[in-house]
């Protein structure tokens, strides 16, 4: 289970370099390599935050290792935690020599264990193109759990299509935004992925699918990314 833990000052040692920041808080990386998020006001979900972290440890997810309160242990006093640091490509960078094959295999490892948890009632929620990192084992990792929920009966909430749902957002606006197709195969694949119109496509689906669309309306071989973007350019509506 992660740790809690009092301090009277945060460590010089925390802040050692600075990583991003957001509108709720600030990550650095640690002097011995590891991240800690600061936040910069009280959060209103530490204890949802604490128990994603206590009880749905897998693969894909970076969860916090360590909650630091200042002074004493009241909720109101968690000023923000430490996790393991991710090395790799964020969805936002991804580059074009990675392989096709492989990426579409490590998104369908993460969906599977996506299902997992959600069928245990956690709702994944912004996973956005900054929280999602390809690395150089190929496999993709997920940071930055703030906005997940743990979800008990809700007549109009469903974490496994839902959360599905948000991952497919991302992978649509990393390849297709902003695109007009002349193939409407893949603007129907896009609305079944993205809204569920028509049928479910997971989103390694609707890239295995889109590939092969491209293939055959451009009589190439889609190996890497790279030719996946440069298939699509060939299939944008002028």
């Amino acid at each position: 289970m992660a740790k809690e833990i009092v301090i009277d000052q945060i460590p010089k040692e925390f802040t050692h370099k600075k990583l991003g920041e957001s509108c709720s808080g600030e990550c650095y990386e640690t002097k011995d390599g590891r991240v800690f998020k600061k936040y910069k006001f009280p959060i209103k979900y530490y204890q949802s935050l604490k128990s994603i972290a206590d009880f749905y440890k897998c693969n894909h997810l970076v969860l916090p290792e360590e909650f630091y309160f200042l002074k004493n242990m009241k909720e109101e006093n968690f000023i923000g935690y430490i996790r393991a640091l991710v090395t790799g490509t964020t969805f936002a960078h991804l580059e074009d020599n990675v392989e096709m094959v492989k990426f579409i295999k490590a998104l369908e490892f993460l969906e599977r264990e996506m299902v997992a948890n959600s069928r245990r009632s956690l709702l994944y929620v912004d996973m956005n193109q900054d929280n999602l990192f390809l690395t150089p084992n190929n496999e993709i990792k997920v940071i930055d759990q703030d906005l997940y929920e743990i979800i008990g009966y809700h007549p109009y909430i469903r974490p496994v299509p839902d959360s599905m749902k948000d991952l497919a957002s991302t992978i649509i606006h990393v390849f297709f935004t902003g695109k007009e197709f002349t193939d409407s195969r893949i603007h129907d694949n896009i609305r079944k992925c993205g809204a569920h119109i028509g049928g479910v496509l997971r989103p390694s689906q609707l890239l295995s699918e889109t590939s092969e669309i491209l293939e055959q309306d451009c009589g190439t071989s889609i190996r890497t990314l790279g030719d996946f973007r440069k298939g699509l350019k060939l299939v944008k509506e002028k």
